[in-house]
Order: structure tokens, then sequence, then C-alpha cells
């Protein structure tokens, strides 16, 4: 479609320049240096022209002169061609209004990209701008300057908790550990939860929101129980003591530490003695850790002596978690995301259920991983199991 004002067609040629872009290509004052040489030259001419033949009457009455030849006039001097000297030539000439060698097709396209054909400089032959400069110069000045002075680094020293995470977790490396996940089904557990926040919803005053990790922690106390093993220390003999073997320190509390992130960093603090608690106290005390926490104001004692560690991933995001044994510990639990998926019942037929993935880590010097499989299977019946988790609430 033809539209007024717009080219109907651009073409490209490289090794022709129109009459009008040519002119634009003159100097003016050169041209006057060489126009005003060229009149004085036919003058200089003009004057060396011998004269026309005379008649015989004025020869006759004309005076004798010496036959001696007259010397020539000497030439007149040549003018400049121009009032500025010479330069030496350069592989790119000036790019100035009157030195921009272009097809129309280039001129067009610095003119839709609002660039001035002086600012661009060329690289075809004697200096002609190419499509290639208008586009390489169009890039180059829609690129961000770079930054001379950048900003200078930060060097901060370790809060007192990252400290404490750096030596503790240092002390892990040196624990050669093993992974085992499995999956557990929360339906009957999320049923139960239910029920029971609804029966404390009606108390006097309402009783807190359960959540389903303090089930979790029960489960495993009472595996524990079943596995006394999990809570035990390995006592390693410091470098350069002979005769000394390792050893394990059954525990026969169960304190359960629950790894927990903070504004200064992740931290561990401790519910003692969960053998002990029942849920609701297990959920006070989880609460009451969780506030400590985020305001900053978790003493020592509520940081020391766990026997086991419990890191809720999954209240965050993730399903399957590679965990790191705190030292002086044999087993930790990293706890994924419970999502409701479908499944196939045993009858054939699909049905939504609340299935969540679970991680153990545990130390390979001293705990197998059938007796860790062995153990899972436990904490995982008390979970899936209607009415077992609540006959073991003590």
């Amino acid at each position: 479609m033809a539209i007024v004002g717009k080219p109907l067609l651009d073409i490209d040629i490289q090794s022709e320049i129109s009459a009008e872009d040519e002119a634009l290509t003159i100097d003016p004052e050169k041209q006057e240096a060489e126009q005003t040489e060229e009149q004085e030259d036919k003058e200089a001419t003009a004057k060396r022209e011998p004269p026309p033949p005379t008649t015989l009457s004025a020869i006759r009455h004309e005076p004798r002169v010496s036959e001696t030849p007259s010397p020539p006039p000497p030439p007149p001097p040549t003018p400049p061609s121009s009032s500025h000297p010479p330069q030496a030539s350069s592989p790119h000439p000036p790019t100035d209004r009157h030195q921009t060698l272009a097809t129309p097709a280039v001129r067009h396209l610095a003119s839709t990209l609002n660039i001035p054909l002086s600012s661009i400089r060329g690289t075809g032959k004697d200096g002609r701008i190419l499509k290639e400069d208008v586009h390489t110069h169009s890039q180059r000045s829609r690129s961000p300057p770079s930054s001379t002075n950048p900003e200078p680094h930060t060097t901060l020293p370790l809060t007192p908790i990252q400290l404490s995470m750096y030596r503790s977790m240092t002390a892990s490396l040196s624990i050669p550990s093993f992974l085992y996940t499995s999956t557990y089904d929360y339906t009957h557990l999320s049923t139960l939860r239910s029920r029971l926040n609804t029966h404390l919803s009606h108390l006097s005053p309402p009783g807190p929101k359960l959540t389903h990790l303090p089930f979790l922690i029960k489960a495993v106390s009472h595996a524990l129980h079943q596995y006394p093993l999990l809570n035990a220390r390995l006592e390693v003999p410091s470098e350069g003591s002979e005769g000394e073997k390792p050893s394990l320190t059954y525990r026969p509390q169960h304190n359960i530490g629950i790894a927990t992130t903070t504004p200064a960093g992740l931290v561990v603090p401790v519910i003692p003695n969960v053998q002990s608690l029942s849920i609701l106290e297990i959920h006070t005390q989880l609460l009451r850790l969780s506030s400590l926490a985020a305001a900053g104001q978790l003493s020592p004692p509520d940081l020391a002596g766990g026997t086991f560690t419990i890191s809720n991933i999954g209240s965050i995001a993730g399903d399957v978690v590679a965990p790191v044994i705190v030292p002086g510990q044999l087993v930790i639990l990293g706890v994924g995301r419970r999502k409701r998926v479908p499944v196939f019942a045993e009858g054939g037929e699909v049905v939504g259920r609340e299935l969540g993935t679970v991680s153990w880590a545990a130390d390979h010097r001293v705990v197998d991983g059938a007796t860790l499989a062995r153990f899972s299977e436990v904490v995982r019946g008390m979970v899936e199991g209607e009415g077992v988790l609540l006959s073991g609430l003590r």
C-alpha cells in the first residue's frame, strides 16, 4: 500500500551516489579557490600570446628599437588553493554535514532511528556510512554507561549466632552420614487435629490451635523408646589418647531440638523431656520458644542439651531435604511439605490423600540403614494409625 510521503522502495546501492549527495561532498572554499586559479591562468595565457600583425604604415613610422629580445614576463604567483594548511589524509574522512556519504536507504534508516549522520563514523569506501554503522551506533547509544566508581565491598564479622552455626556445621562435616527418605500419609492425623481444634475452640478460655508438628514430635519420642540407640551420644577419644576406644552414652531424656530460622540466623531451641509431655504441653513449648527466637531473647539453657533434632523445612517450602546432623547427636529428621494428591485406594478407586516426605540423616559409624528404616516405620505407624497416636500421648 502506497503511503503519502513514504518511499515505495528503498534500493541500497553502495557503488552509486546521487547528484544531490555528491554536491554535499564539495567544499565551497576549495571550489572558489579552483575557480580563481582558473581565471588567473586564463589571464596569464592571454598576456603571453603575440600581438596582432600591424600595417605597413605603422611600421614605417615606428621608432627603431633594439633587436635584443626582451625577457618574458615573470609568471604570476600561484594563489593558494585553500586558506587552510594541508592535512594528512586519514583512513576515515571527517564526518561533517558536507562529507556524510550514505545511500538514501541508509539515510532513511538513520532518520527512522533519530540518529544524525554527522555523529556516525563510516567504515565503507571513502568513509561511506553503511547500515551496519547505523546499527552499531544505535546499540552503543542504548547501552548503559559502565560504572567508573563501583560500590565498595563491605566486610562484617559474624554475629554470635552465625559464629555458633559456623562452628557447629564445621564439626558436622566430620560425621559420615547417610540419607533415608519416606512418605507419610497425614490424612487421618489432619482429621484428628481438626476435631481436637474444634474441641479446644469451645473451651473457656479457648485453647491454642494445634499444628501437625506437636503430633510428629510426640511420635518420634514414642519411637525412641523402642530404639534408644538413636537418642544416644557417640563418645570419640581425643587425638593422642592411647588405649581409649569409642563408646556410646545412652540418654533416657528425649530433649528434642527444633531448627528455627531467625533474622540473626539459624538456632535450635530444645524442648526438654518430651517423653513426659502431652501434645498440648509440647505445643505450648513450641509457641514459647518460637516467640523468644523471633525476639532474639533465647537464653543459653533454651539452646542446650539436645539429644535429637527436627527441621520442619516444609513449613516454608520443599519436599525432600538433606539435613545435617548436629554434633553430639546421631539422627536428624527433615519434614517436607504436605500436599493433597490423588492416589489409588485398595479397591482401585482414586481418592485424595494428604501426603508428605520425611528425610532422615544418621551417623553411619554406629547407625545402619535397616535400623533407621525400622525406626521410621514406627513413626509412620503412629502418624497414620487412627487412635494409635492417642494411646501414646503420655
